[in-house]
């Protein structure tokens, strides 16, 4: 084929992408469409009514350099510092961290304008889609109705915010949860899209440590959420076989952690007891971050209220502390660092002078450590133990990220 025959397949094929740049919807329109004045982010620029001209069957557009250039695409945010947009990816995290809160309070504050626990500001605000396959319309409204009046919204003022939950499950790549969220998109122009979890919606007849398989699943969805320059959070969950730390190799199953354009990763600093559960009480660590932007460690606490066995309902208010985070991960990485140059075991004392630090938590981090096969540390066999760095261990190390200290809201 001569360059003639190229550049007349090229030029006789059309190709529009329609939609918004850098451009903020204002949270409170109930249910219809969006504010006017958007143009794309992800794709050119060309006005509020744009239909897409007809695309050449067999061809994929092929961008130039100047085509390119004249986009002058840049991302923004649904809150800064948490979520870049529009972006796909999961939140995911070990058992009870409180997943669902997290991704219902997002959407509370992405469909209001507000702060995400009180610190992250929101740029993008708008609609919210969120389709729940776990716990039903009734209770996930009970708990983004606790969220809003913990906000500072009245009932009245919370019903009016365009949100909208779907509570029936289908395959991601069946027809009819294709042709329900073609239909949110169109109809609600949403800015967030929740599905939330993961495993409701993949379907039995799909591999799932098979990642090309696999990969069907995440994009059926995100091919459509992403054209529509709608964000989009799949809540899952984290492997049983983690080694606890905060990583995209522990999200369950195969595909997710290759498909995430932006991630949120939770787990527990301290094990709650049955103390803090009944109490709504919980400490987390939170890892955030995406391909468009680097990321940052947070720890969080919360109270979500102390649980009312008559009325199904939390007292009180849900409370967030919001600070800087990363304690476990640098103590682990301490830890290894110190290991690895020494030629001999150290005792425990010798790892605590050199880690510094809570002694208690350190001393219990070494034996944590020692007794995982995820980490190259071993301990001698001896009444007193000392521990060394492993330096025929076959396990691939997951160094930690180098992450900037997060800035303040």
């Amino acid at each position: 084929m001569t360059n003639d025959d190229l550049t007349h397949l090229t030029s006789t094929a059309s190709f529009s992408v329609a939609g918004h740049v850098n451009g903020a919807r204002t949270a409170g329109a109930s249910g219809g469409g969006p504010e006017e004045g958007h143009s794309s982010s992800r794709g050119e620029s060309s006005g509020n009514n744009t239909e897409a001209a007809p695309v050449s069957v067999g061809l994929m557009k092929v961008w130039t350099p100047t085509e390119l250039g004249e986009r002058e695409f840049r991302p923004t945010w649904t809150h800064k510092g948490w979520r870049s947009h529009p972006s796909h990816g999961q939140q995911a995290g070990m058992e009870k961290t409180l997943k669902s809160w997290i991704a219902g309070t997002e959407a509370v504050c992405v469909a209001a304008g507000l702060p995400l626990f009180g610190r992250f500001e929101c740029v993008t605000s708008g609609p919210v889609v969120i389709f729940t396959g776990e716990s039903g319309a009734s209770l996930y409204d009970r708990r983004l109705r606790h969220v809003a009046r913990s906000s500072g919204l009245t009932d009245a003022e919370y019903e009016r915010l365009p949100l909208y939950i779907i509570d029936e499950r289908a395959t991601t790549r069946s027809e009819r949860f294709q042709n329900t969220l073609r239909h949110t998109l169109s109809a609600y122009e949403q800015v967030l899209t929740v599905v939330d979890p993961l495993y409701s919606y993949h379907g039995a007849d799909v591999e799932a440590g098979n990642v090309h398989a696999a990969s069907e699943v995440l994009n059926a969805v995100s091919d459509m959420t992403d054209a529509a320059e709608s964000t989009l959070n799949i809540v899952n969950h984290f492997r049983k076989s983690g080694d606890g730390r905060l990583s995209l190799t522990d999200i369950t199953q195969a595909g997710g952690r290759e498909w995430v354009e932006s991630w949120v990763l939770v787990g527990h600093r301290t094990a709650p007891s049955m103390a803090d559960v009944r109490e709504g009480r919980f400490k987390l660590e939170v890892v955030v971050g995406g391909r468009q932007w680097d990321g940052d460690a947070w720890d969080i606490d919360v109270s979500l209220g102390r649980f009312n066995r008559d009325t199904f309902d939390y007292e009180g208010s849900v409370e967030w502390a919001v600070g800087a985070g990363g304690g476990r991960l640098k103590m682990e990485q301490a830890i290894l660092d110190h290991l690895e140059a020494e030629d001999k075991p150290v005792t425990k004392t010798t790892i605590v002078e050199a880690v510094g630090g809570n002694k208690q938590a350190v001393l219990k981090k070494v034996d944590e450590m020692a007794e995982s096969a995820g980490f190259p540390v071993r301990a001698t066999d001896e009444k007193r133990p000392k521990y060394h760095y492993d330096r025929e261990w076959q396990g691939v190390l997951r160094r930690l990220t180098p992450m900037r200290e997060p800035e303040d809201a």
